[in-house]
C-alpha cells in the first residue's frame, strides 16, 4: 500500500535528507513529504521545499508536527481531486472533438471573443474548401464576401455582437467559399460564457 505521509529526519545513516526526498519524490511525487528534524537549518529547510518537500518541523517544536499532518493531507487530498477533475475534462473534451470532427456534412466551428477561430471541423473544410491550418487565428469575416454591394465586412462582427447580447443568433446569409464563389447558408451562432457570464467565444453551426 502506498503511505499517505512521508516522514524522514534530515540526518540519515546512508545519506542526506535531500537525497531520501528525492528518491521519495522519484517513486510517490504526489505524497506529502516532512521533514521532521532538529538539524536541518533554516538554508537547507529552503531548499528542500525548493526541491518538494511538503514542509519541515523542528523537533524542538512537535507539538506543531499534527498540524502539519493534517494541513499536508488535506491539500494532498485537493491536489488528487482538482486532478481527477482535470483528467475527467480532458476525456470529456477530447471525446466532444472527436464526436464535432466526425460530422462531415454540417461546418461546426469555435470563434474566441474577439471573434478568431480556434476550432474547425472536418464538415467546415468539406464545406467551405478551407484546411484547419488556414484558417486558424483567422477572423470570422473569412467567411463573408468582399464585394461592399453584397455585403459589409463588419457584417460577420454584427452577427457576434448580436449573438453575445441575445445569446444566440440564426440568420440566412451569403458566405464565400475558399475558391471565391458564394452560397447561402444558414448559420447558427451561439454565445458561450463563463460562470460570471463573461463570453469565453462563440459556436457556429
Amino acid at each position: 500500500l502506498a503511505p499517505d505521509v512521508i516522514l524522514s529526519d534530515f540526518s540519515l545513516p546512508a545519506f542526506d535528507g535531500l537525497t531520501a526526498l528525492g528518491i521519495a519524490r522519484a517513486l510517490r511525487p504526489d505524497t506529502p513529504y516532512l521533514f521532521v528534524s532538529g538539524t536541518i537549518g533554516e538554508e537547507r529547510a529552503i531548499e528542500s521545499i525548493r526541491r518538494g518537500a511538503t514542509d519541515y518541523v523542528l523537533k524542538s517544536n512537535l507539538q506543531r508536527l499534527p498540524g502539519a499532518i493534517t494541513r499536508a493531507l488535506t491539500e494532498a487530498r485537493e491536489r488528487a481531486a482538482l486532478k481527477q477533475t482535470e483528467q475527467a475534462l480532458r476525456v470529456s473534451e477530447e471525446r466532444f472533438r472527436l464526436l464535432v470532427n466526425g460530422v462531415t456534412d454540417y461546418a461546426i466551428f469555435m470563434l474566441d471573443p474577439d471573434g478568431r477561430v480556434v476550432s474547425w471541423n472536418t464538415g467546415a473544410e468539406r464545406i467551405t474548401g478551407y484546411a484547419e491550418n488556414e484558417v486558424l487565428g483567422r477572423p470570422y469575416e473569412l467567411l463573408h464576401p468582399s464585394d461592399p454591394e453584397v455585403a459589409d465586412a463588419t457584417l460577420a462582427q454584427a452577427r457576434l455582437q448580436q449573438a453575445a447580447a441575445t445569446g444566440h443568433v440564426e440568420v440566412e446569409e451569403l458566405l464565400t467559399l475558399r475558391n471565391g464563389s458564394s452560397f447561402w447558408a444558414h448559420v447558427a451562432i451561439t454565445a458561450l460564457h463563463d460562470e460570471q457570464r463573461r463570453i469565453r467565444g462563440f459556436a457556429v453551426v
